[in-house]
């Protein structure tokens, strides 16, 4: 295949295997193609373009790869986040396209803002200064403060500055707005081809949260190349390796939809990168064969049409592998991002989201199935709202509990819940999270979790506490007790995003700053297990025997020593015990949960 010249444009999903189409982008690459430019012709199979540019960053190596959009779907923001995400998994590869019937104005302006949100960071402003703690030059981020005709959105980026800065936009023609593009082509210049995705009694089910470099948010500086851990594909494809090692379910990615900012300042020393979980998911799934992965995905700003096309994609591309964590997006922080000056009241949030999911759920009975029906449908709600919204739809529940007994008390409201929606409570798997911190003694665990305490600078530690409620605690001394007061009138009390009784635990009185700095470090509120593996192994299976749950999220401290520690030491103690699988049985992650596949689908 001689293509130096040419563009090769995968248009439909129809007409032959992924495989085939695999096999011809990662030939073209090899004869040193120009471009694979991602989109389909039949409105009735469509493909997300960000999604498959991802898959293909995982399998290929020097062509560049464009992501063809509709504009009338997407939003700034967004795009430009995942573009950034993509840019950044592919070494600096990433252009794209925006396709389809659209207002030229918009296009020209969605296209402007972008350009500017990429660019929001500084060349230089990732630091990784662990002496100041600092991750990021706080003068080098700046907002956008954009409001035009179509559009306002605050900025800046979450995401640093990609390889490229501003990504290259390629047009057809017939494209909106295409004399603005960077690249242009005739159909005679281009390569076509064709693509298809081919066609107690349970056992413990096991999450692996996937944050930063561990949970613990000053793990960056356990690593000398932070910055290039996290902005790289390698990083995650040895975490996902190793989970898939130990045969765990599923990998879960929270979302961030704002820059981490207190009083109007970019946060320096919280800031590290979180990628676009659906550009970063189809990327790692062209890594990875079995394991099921979960990202969160925002029902207050985004077009459900867009999101339900991007999961239905990555959930053909990986076989039946991909979850979607449902959220309201309870950050004030991201409406300005999104053309708004507040959050949506909490009642107004939910009812969207339950509208948002009947409509993507409608889409993706209408369109060509994928291997388990639909995707996988996850929620972590602990609200009164946030559970009603659960029972009537989610399949997994992520939750928080301390202790055994408040798990056991949150389960089984929860399946009374469900049960009340008309739904079968056994149809959805609880997840508390725990974070577990390992030792070969439990000298040596104790020992590890004064290390991993030893990596928070204090003004992590100040920063993280101030973006947890809203409010700066700079002013208020580490020996006195918490400001109970002034923390019950933080913007994020007030708003209903964070409930204090909850997040801080007074039974033994209120602590004081500087304790619940330390033990905020260590956990965020969820369980904490510090000892050996077969003391965590027997822990597990106490919850599980109780009713506590149905399986963990596994919250590390340190990913890079957390999760192939458990892996080694834990995983065979389970497997013993006959709680967790010695190997997948199903392709699926419905299958990986015993989960029923959907009305009128085949899993």
């Amino acid at each position: 295949m001689t293509t130096n010249s040419r563009t090769l444009l995968p248009a439909d999903l129809g007409a032959s295997t992924l495989a085939r189409w695999i096999s011809a982008i990662e030939r073209a690459d090899r004869a040193g193609a120009a471009m694979v430019l991602l989109a389909a012709s039949d409105p009735a199979d469509p493909i997300d373009g960000l999604a498959m540019a991802a898959w293909c960053a995982s399998r290929t190596r020097s062509i560049r790869l464009c992501a063809s959009l509709d504009p009338a779907t997407v939003d700034p923001f967004t795009l430009a986040r995942g573009l950034a995400t993509l840019d950044h998994l592919s070494g600096g590869r990433a252009a794209w396209r925006l396709t389809g019937p659209a207002d030229e104005a918009r296009t020209a302006e969605l296209a402007d803002v972008v350009a500017r949100l990429l660019v929001s960071w500084g060349a230089d402003a990732l630091l990784t200064n662990r002496d100041q703690g600092l991750m990021s030059d706080q003068a080098a981020v700046a907002a956008i403060g954009h409001a035009g005709a179509f559009f306002t959105v605050r900025g800046p980026l979450n995401i640093p500055r990609p390889p490229q800065g501003v990504l290259p936009r390629v047009a057809l023609a017939g494209d909106p707005a295409a004399t603005d593009a960077d690249l242009r082509f005739s159909d005679d210049q281009l390569l076509h081809a064709t693509i298809d995705q081919a066609t107690a009694s349970k056992p413990l089910a096991l999450g692996l949260f996937l944050l930063g470099h561990g949970h613990n948010v000053g793990a960056w500086r356990s690593s000398d190349t932070p910055a290039a851990d996290l902005l790289g594909l390698d990083y995650y494809r040895g975490l996902a390796a190793a989970a898939e090692r130990g045969r765990l379910d599923m990998i879960f990615f929270a979302e961030i939809l704002y820059s981490y900012e207190l009083a109007g300042r970019h946060q320096g020393a919280l800031a590290f990168p979180t990628l676009d979980p659906f550009v970063l998911i189809p990327a790692l799934s062209g890594a990875t064969e079995r394991i099921g992965f979960v990202g969160t995905y925002s029902t207050s700003y985004t077009d459900p049409r867009a999101t339900a096309l991007k999961l239905a994609t990555i959930d053909r591309l990986n076989g039946g592998r991909t979850g979607w964590n449902i959220v309201t997006t309870g950050a004030d922080q991201s409406a300005g991002n999104f053309g708004r000056n507040d959050l949506p009241e909490r009642e107004a949030r939910y009812a969207r989201a339950t509208d948002y999911v009947a409509q993507a759920r409608d889409l993706w009975r209408r369109w060509p199935g994928t291997p388990q029906g639909e995707p996988v449908r996850v929620q972590a709600g602990m609200s009164p709202f946030g559970k009603a919204f659960a029972a009537s739809v989610a399949e997994v529940m992520f939750t928080v509990a301390r202790t055994v007994d408040a798990a056991i008390a949150f389960r089984s409201e929860l399946r009374d819940l469900v049960g009340q929606a008309g739904r079968d409570p056994d149809h959805v798997r609880v997840m508390p999270g725990i974070a577990p911190i390992l030792g070969g003694t439990e000298a040596e665990a104790r020992a590890n979790e004064q290390r991993y305490a030893e990596l928070l600078h204090p003004r992590i530690q100040l920063a993280m506490l101030g973006d947890q409620f809203g409010i700066d605690f700079s002013g208020y001394a580490l020996d006195a007790p918490l400001p109970m007061d002034d923390i019950r009138q933080a913007p994020k009390v007030l708003s209903g995003a964070r409930d204090p009784d909850r997040l801080i635990d007074t039974s033994a009185g209120i602590p004081t700053l500087g304790d619940y700095l330390r033990s905020q470090a260590r956990v965020r509120a969820h369980h904490s297990f510090v000892g050996t593996p077969e003391q965590l192994a027997a822990q597990m299976g106490d919850w599980h025997d109780r009713g506590a749950c149905d399986g963990f999220n596994l919250m590390f401290p340190v990913q890079a020593e957390g999760v192939p520690a458990f892996v080694d030491h834990v995983v065979p103690l389970l497997r013993r015990q006959g709680r967790v699988r010695s190997d997948y049985e199903g392709s699926t992650l419905r299958s990986h949960l015993g989960l029923p596949a959907p009305a009128g689908a085949e899993r």
